[in-house]
């Protein structure tokens, strides 16, 4: 039930309308034309979810009933890319109702680099970073100037990471062009209005 109090209280604050001119932002991920027109659409299904607060600061609204607030401005163009919006408004008394849940993590295939570690990272699923064993690799996938894509990571914000396994090659995973943030870090669950479990035993007869 809280859920679906949840849902309908975010569907009351878009009748504010939504609307965005949807520019990528540079993106390290190599994406074909028809991989960008997918990472578009995703990025325009799924902004029905954003919500902004008074004081500026814009949360993502999980498919499991809580916001997750999206800590700096890199955060939020590596899902949602650059774009002028009219993000739903609410008031603190609308945020109130639903719970925080923490914050927004890169989208996977991001280069992270911190102001104390000469590390480069590489931005995994589930909110994990993987250092590259040396700037070679870095180099042999991203080019001469990987340094311009490479986003910079406030040191306070590295321990919503793991660390995960280092990068020996030039192999990284594919990152889909339609992922999501619910999907990546495994928010998302089965919404039924009435709120009940989902019965998955075999019918007895």
């Amino acid at each position: 039930m809280k859920r679906t109090l949840i849902f309908g209280l975010l569907i009351l604050i878009s009748l504010a309308g939504f609307s965005c001119k949807n520019n990528l932002v540079t993106d390290p991920n190599n994406y074909s034309s028809g991989d960008l027109k997918i990472l578009r659409e995703i990025r325009e299904t799924e902004a029905w979810k954003l919500i902004q607060a008074p004081n500026g600061w814009i949360y993502y609204v999980s498919d499991n009933g809580k916001r997750y607030i999206f800590p700096n401005t890199g955060t939020f163009k590596s899902w949602f890319g650059e774009y002028q919006s009219e993000i739903k408004q609410a008031s603190f008394e609308e945020l109130a109702e639903i719970e925080l849940g923490g914050n927004v993590t890169y989208r996977p295939g991001y280069l992270i680099q911190t102001p104390t570690d000469p590390k480069i990272y590489w931005t995994s699923f589930n909110s994990q970073l993987r250092p590259f064993v040396s700037q070679d690799i870095v180099q042999e996938i991203y080019g001469k100037n990987w340094v311009d894509l490479a986003e910079e990571l406030e040191n306070f914000y590295f321990t919503n990471y793991e660390i995960g396994e280092a990068i020996y090659q030039a192999d990284l995973p594919t990152v889909s062009p339609d992922l999501t943030i619910d999907q990546d870090r495994s928010f998302s669950e089965p919404i039924r209005l009435d709120d009940q479990p989902v019965d998955t035993a075999d019918d007895q007869t």
